[in-house]
């Protein structure tokens, strides 16, 4: 069978990246051929491709791949490959019951939504509209090849922090705690420390794990007493009594309602026992394995297939608001970090630039339509023909003000550009009187076109413009002498030159 899979990135070692490794990689093993498309491929793309799996950023390059099976994760990259293969069955994966990159796509999209939580199963049936009949629950799993109890036992008072998430929270100072304790710590994980990708051996290499979602798993696998925490908050020591509640929830936030307090970590570490945890880890690795999570997926593709033609029902208009909001916000889902970045950056200068254009269409439009013997005053500065003439050095506050900020640029050259400007007067005010001997300098570059004494509360720069044009400039600037500061722009008047006489 032919599987093309999606994931928002393949860069690092988050946890649906590692599940698509691991499930292509099991796939592939079977004898399936697979693809995988994402949006930002790197170094954990680079796992794949040795090992026979195409791997692209591209939906282009899929062209003559002709998938028998979609199987996604997150929304963006899915509905790209819905897109290309609008008839191959599919199934969709929900791991995240709060990522704006889990946002459920519409319910005509997949013949069959996979939950691997109770949150994302209310999120699918809640958010994208998904009738109950076409989710299945799959909770994560983890390699227990990989994650095995080690020959000799580890240090007893031997702890592993593993951060999640790019913040430390509380877990430096839970580090200082157990330290201060005699216990060995070793911290890794984004916020932490290194990002390892030995992390199941040195799980195992400690008595206690203190982490959240697929890494608890990896440590229960690995033999270790597990606290379910990150630097959302606790849940609490991993136990007989509470596994199958945390399981049904991915330990995952959902399950972290405690504060991250060391104090309280360092009691459930002192409620270990070790009874418990040997009848722990008989009850719960014969649950957790991947062999048995590939079994239970290679089951929700074959249903996927068998219900081809036949879209998922639900409420379909529920899952297009969704998509709508989405598609809306300004951290659009379905794009990884390094392209919400560049989607910001060339969004903020695209719109810089429109705006930009309308502040200089403004600006002529004005000058245009002056009458005879008109000035044209400004107060606006945030938009319209005000924004047109401000170049570098202002400081933009609330209610469209703006300040002097250093050597404060005003531009000439559109207002010139439409009509002949004869004078232009700058009124600016300070929030304190200014101290004797503050002036306003007008400077073409180097050049100091005049000198401007303050007088209390304000500065008026009344302006000859054939100072400024004397050497061919359309521009000049404003700085302030002075032990004064906060000059901010109340208002500008154009004042165009005088129509020649009739003859």
């Amino acid at each position: 069978m032919r599987i093309l899979m999606t994931n928002i990135c393949l860069t690092g070692r988050t946890g649906t990246e590692l599940v698509t490794v691991e499930c292509a990689l099991r796939l592939v093993a079977g004898g399936d051929t697979v693809a995988v498309y994402t949006p930002e491929k790197g170094a954990t793309a680079g796992m794949l491709l040795p090992r026979g799996v195409m791997v692209t950023d591209r939906i282009r390059d899929l062209d003559g791949f002709a998938p028998d099976l979609l199987h996604g994760h997150h929304n963006t990259p899915f509905l790209v490959a819905r897109a290309a293969f609008p008839d191959v069955p599919a199934t969709w994966s929900c791991h995240d019951f709060r990522s704006v990159w889990d946002r459920p796509p519409p319910a005509h999209t997949a013949q069959v939504f996979v939950a691997h939580s109770t949150e994302t199963a209310q999120r699918l049936r809640i958010e994208g509209g998904v009738a109950e009949a076409r989710i299945r629950m799959l909770p994560n799993a983890a390699d227990l090849a990989a994650c095995s109890p080690p020959a000799v036992p580890p240090t007893p008072r031997s702890a592993l922090l593993v951060g999640k998430g790019g913040a430390p929270g509380a877990f430096p100072a839970l580090a200082e705690a157990l330290i201060a304790r005699g216990w060995q710590v070793t911290s890794v994980g984004r916020g932490l420390g290194e990002t390892v990708s030995n992390l199941p051996d040195l799980m195992a290499a400690h008595a206690v794990v203190v982490s959240s979602g697929r890494a608890a798993l990896e440590a229960l696998g690995a033999g270790c007493a597990v606290v379910c925490a990150d630097a959302r908050g606790l849940a609490g020591l991993v136990t007989t009594e509470n596994f199958h509640a945390l399981r049904r929830r991915n330990f995952g936030g959902a399950t972290l309602l405690r504060p991250l307090d060391p104090a309280l970590v360092l009691a459930e570490i002192d409620a270990i026992d070790a009874g418990d945890q040997a009848a722990l880890r008989a009850l719960a690795v014969p649950e957790i394995g991947l062999d048995l999570y590939m079994e239970r997926l290679r089951a929700i593709h074959a249903e996927a297939i068998a219900l081809a033609g036949q879209p998922s029902p639900g409420d379909a208009m529920r899952g297009a608001e969704t998509m709508e909001a989405m598609l809306a916000s300004p951290r659009p889902g379905g794009f990884g970090p390094t392209h919400v970045a560049r989607l910001r950056e060339e969004h903020a200068a695209r719109l810089a630039r429109v705006e930009g254009e309308a502040a200089r269409l403004a600006l002529r439009l004005r000058l245009a339509t002056l009458k005879p013997g008109e000035r044209l005053r400004i107060a606006e500065w945030r938009r319209g023909p005000g924004a047109a003439l401000l170049g570098a050095g202002w400081a933009r506050g609330d209610g469209g003000r703006v300040a002097i900020a250093g050597r404060a640029q005003l531009d000439l050259s559109e207002a010139m550009a439409q009509r002949r400007i004869a004078r232009i007067v700058l009124h600016l005010a300070c929030a304190a009187p200014a101290p004797e001997g503050a002036v306003i300098e007008v400077l073409d570059g180097a050049r100091v076109i005049a000198t401007v004494p303050a007088q209390g509360l304000q500065v008026v720069v009344d302006l000859d413009t054939r100072l400024i044009t004397a050497e061919g400039a359309k521009a000049f600037a404003l700085c302030p002498r002075g032990e004064t500061a906060g000059w901010a722009l109340a208002e500008a008047e154009l004042v165009p030159e005088a129509p020649p006489p009739r003859g």
